[in-house]
């Protein structure tokens, strides 16, 4: 019979992480569970989800998200030609951006295999800056295209 780390339960099923080489204390389910809900609530706004959704679903494990993404993308251009204002295609992009910037990190969290809020940052690093560098050019783009209107 295994002891929990935290609770100090006996637990026949305590889980036992062990994730790049370093081995992670023994914790019950009821301790896991509530490790997890608490780390849930201190996510932070992810850029990377944000900015580049398709390419960032597609790389954890959202591959169908990822590909109906490409495809309102690839559909959403021509939409303007065909007489769409463009306005709406913006309002759909801007929805995505913030439910994927909101929401992206909670998601990535639940499906990865991270242990603690730090595993996950140290994880997520390089799409945060990935997904600012990306906000940064597809802002400025819109500030051109915005100024190269009102000529």
């Amino acid at each position: 019979m295994l002891e929990c780390s935290k609770c100090g339960c006996a637990y026949p099923d305590a889980y036992h992480f062990k994730n790049d080489g370093r081995t992670r204390p023994l914790i019950c389910h009821k301790c896991y569970d509530s490790t997890r809900q608490a780390a849930l609530e201190k996510l932070p706004f992810n850029f990377g989800a944000a900015f580049l959704p398709a390419i960032w679903c597609l790389c954890h494990s959202r591959t169908g998200l990822g590909l109906v993404l490409i495809l309102a993308n690839l559909i959403s251009r021509p939409l303007v030609l065909f007489g769409v204002p463009p306005v709406l295609v913006w309002i759909l992009w801007v929805g995505i951006t913030l439910v994927f910037g909101f929401r992206g990190s909670s998601i990535a969290f639940r499906e990865g295999a991270y242990g603690s809020l730090e595993e996950f940052k140290d994880g997520e690093r390089s799409w945060q800056v990935a997904g600012v560098v990306a906000g940064i050019i597809e802002v400025g783009l819109v500030i051109l295209v915005l100024l190269g209107s009102f000529e």
